[in-house]
């Protein structure tokens, strides 16, 4: 594929989850906040490989998040995790039913992956967790700033994989709104989306609420280190991310919710 993905990412079983507690010049999340309430920890099983997503509530019983953290070939085990606290440990709720809009995403294009999908959980979401706010007639604007959140890691170093696992937010600007039909970028000057926080979420904060404009895809071409190879090139988190708009496919996700 001509992009990286964000966060189909190899992990130790022992892996260490709480060692870092900042994103990329994010903030920590507090437990019971607005965007923790409304954004989970995804963990991912293909075989022997483990990765970590981002997810959002849709409502009591699904979930969004990005299509590629179904798994690459086919459809990986998923787990969703409430409540986490500093140990790593919370209530997890496992994903029964999955399903995504681009169902071949090996054959993607340059721009509009539809890189979205929809969970089904065995169980309702936990008391104190709830849906964002969602519109279908949203316009995004140049320099428009977005509120980002996820549970990926807080380098944008390429090798450095330190801070997966806990939730971190920040403000960042949308650079290109339309990255074709369905997606748009947003900067990753200093600060936003990395490694693990793909499915994440890309908020407006009307006063009504958090108003759910994205979820986060992958990294730009841009992102990646010169002189990597063709074959697994490596991606830094350096300058623009790519977000699947959520407007677009509120129709699709009503009707597989029903």
């Amino acid at each position: 594929m001509a992009k990286a993905f964000l966060t189909i990412l190899t992990l130790a079983l022992s892996f260490q989850l709480w060692a870092n507690e900042r994103i990329v010049n994010g903030e920590l999340e507090k437990s019971g906040s607005p965007i923790a309430q409304t954004t989970v920890l995804l963990l991912g099983h293909i075989q022997k490989i483990s990765f970590l997503c981002t997810a959002v509530v849709y409502d009591d019983l699904h979930l969004l998040t990005a299509g590629h953290c179904l798994g690459g070939g086919g459809y990986a085990s998923l787990i969703a995790k409430f409540d986490i606290d500093r140990n790593g440990s919370g209530e997890e709720i496992p994903v029964i039913h999955q399903i995504r809009k681009n169902e071949n995403m090996g054959a993607a294009p340059e721009k509009d992956w539809q890189d979205i999908a929809v969970l089904t959980l065995a169980r309702p979401i936990p008391h104190g967790y709830h849906p964002p706010l969602f519109s279908s007639h949203v316009t995004l604007g140049l320099g428009q700033v977005v509120r980002l959140a996820g549970y990926g890691k807080s380098s944008p170093d390429p090798d450095n994989f330190e801070g997966l696992g806990q939730l971190r937010a920040t403000r960042q600007e949308i650079t290109n709104p339309a990255n074709g039909e369905s997606e748009f970028l947003v900067s990753l000057r200093g600060r936003g989306s990395c490694q693990g926080d793909s499915g994440g979420p890309a908020f407006l904060e009307p006063k009504a609420g958090l108003l759910l404009v994205g979820l986060t895809s992958r990294l730009a071409e841009s992102n990646r280190v010169p002189g990597s190879g063709n074959r697994q090139p490596k991606y830094g988190c350096y300058t623009e991310s790519i977000f699947t708009a959520v407007g677009p496919f509120l129709d699709w996700i009503q009707a597989v919710t029903q």
